[in-house]
């Protein structure tokens, strides 16, 4: 907190302390912290009184990356339970033996000319 102009006694109290062990236990990216720290800077017109300022703003940034990671995560899950074309889909029965891929396939082009 020094690097933001902080001296160590504003630093050191109560809910300051608790404040920075939770963001440690969350294990949050110093980033996303900087990020936070930048935008109540904006929002304050400079630098506030107590880092404890800051914990909404943190949270507010948290908050919103875990939303982001979760999506991104349930689009992944997504695509990958997804059946193959012609085994169950909405797509089903559309694909030739020929478009199968694996043995399947291979054994549909031998023997055509």
């Amino acid at each position: 907190m020094h690097h933001y102009g902080y001296a160590m006694s504003e630093v050191m109290s109560v809910a300051s302390m608790g404040l920075f062990r939770d963001w440690v236990q969350r294990q949050l990216p110093t980033w996303l912290v900087d990020d936070a720290i930048a935008a109540a800077h904006a929002k304050n017109g400079g630098r506030p009184g107590q880092p404890a300022y800051y914990r909404n703003f943190v949270n507010q940034m948290a908050t919103e990356l875990e939303t982001a990671q979760q999506a991104l995560k349930s689009a992944r899950v997504a695509n990958f339970s997804r059946p193959p074309k012609g085994q169950g889909g909405s797509d089903a029965g559309t694909d030739s033996e020929r478009d199968q891929p694996g043995v399947a396939g291979f054994y549909a082009d031998f023997g055509r000319d």
